[in-house]
């Protein structure tokens, strides 16, 4: 065997498809071949030969073939085929005895192979600054990545395989680099620094045109007792209320008793602020089984004019347990 490349490894990116990946230099035996796998965080594995399957071994070329659990390797992900030599010499010559050319030709190309892996060590790592899209690289450069939305951003990332750099962030060539130092954790908030001087007060404005002035509305105020109804025992409360012109204010205070009925109305509204039409619903508060939940009351007008306080969403009361309003407050137009 002969050894006609300097090639001692190669990195394939997963696409979801590929599961041969063919490797173009020799590979003398089974312990002298490495299979590493990156997943899409940057996480390397060194795999067991009983997850993979290899061709071509002691042969100038071959491949492997990676398909775990019948899938695969997805995108982001990559493949690094390495044939790693050990560093020693076990070709013995004895004076006088049988020299076989098959033996001195397999010492040298050992010698050549762990030269060439030497080599690929030896060259020295060499800083190349930010990651930049355009930019050769070949192994041992290590860069920065910068790029913004880069999974990578922050870290510093070592070359295993020479190529040149594309797109907007490492993260698509990924295959071609390894991890030598992740980004770290964000660190804790600084004090507050001290609170800087107040700057000189702005000359003031000039006034503006004074505006027309409105009509007076009519102004109320009062209150009566209102009454819980669908209530085993039906509790009262004084409900205070504030007129300004077409609108109306009302303060619910908390009503509640033991429930014999889905429905619950607060009566005793008096006609003169019930609304012109009365379907709209607003916001309250309500009590239904003992539970606090988010309610909605309607003004209804008519001959004796009442609240209807309905819970959200079940649209009714449960008929055991406490139910009413801890108290709410709103505002309605009388002409609606």
């Amino acid at each position: 065997m002969t050894v006609p490349t300097t090639a001692n490894s190669v990195s394939y990116p997963g696409n979801g498809a590929t599961t041969v990946f063919p490797f173009a230099f020799p590979i003398p035996a089974a312990a002298n071949l490495v299979v590493t796998y990156t997943n899409t965080t940057g996480t390397q594995t060194i795999l067991s030969p009983s997850v993979y399957t290899v061709t071509g071994l002691g042969g100038a070329s071959g491949s492997v073939t990676y398909n775990p659990g019948g899938v695969p390797i997805a995108s982001g992900t990559s493949l690094l085929i390495q044939r790693i030599m050990p560093l020693t010499q076990l070709v013995d010559l004895v004076n006088q005895g049988t020299v076989y050319p098959s033996s001195v030709e397999q010492g040298l190309d050992v010698l050549a192979m762990g030269l060439q892996q030497v080599s690929t060590q030896q060259n020295g790592w060499s800083f190349r600054g930010d990651w930049t899209a355009g930019t050769a690289y070949v192994v041992n450069n290590i860069v920065l990545v910068q790029a913004v939305g880069s999974a990578y951003y922050g870290a510093s990332l070592i070359c295993v395989a020479a190529h040149t750099a594309s797109g907007t962030t490492p993260d698509s060539q990924i295959a071609y680099w390894s991890m030598l130092a992740d980004r770290g954790v964000t660190g804790a908030t600084g004090p507050t620094g001290a609170t800087g001087a107040t700057g000189p007060q702005g000359p003031q404005g000039i006034q503006g045109v004074s505006g027309y002035t409105g009509l007076t509305g009519t102004y109320g105020a009062g209150s009566f007792t209102g009454s819980l109804t669908g209530c085993t025992t039906i509790p009262t409360a004084t409900i205070t209320y504030q007129q300004i012109g077409n609108f109306v204010t009302l303060v619910v205070p908390s009503m509640s008793g033991t429930s014999n009925s889905t429905l619950c109305t607060i009566s005793g509204l008096p006609s003169g602020i019930a609304p012109a039409a009365g379907g709209l619903q607003y916001q309250a508060l309500a009590i239904d089984n003992g539970g606090y939940l988010l309610g909605m009351v309607q003004p209804i007008p008519g001959g004796s004019s009442y609240l209807q306080l309905t819970p959200v969403p079940a649209g009714v009361f449960t008929t055991s347990g406490n139910k009413g309003t801890p108290g709410f407050s709103f505002t309605y137009d009388i002409t609606q």
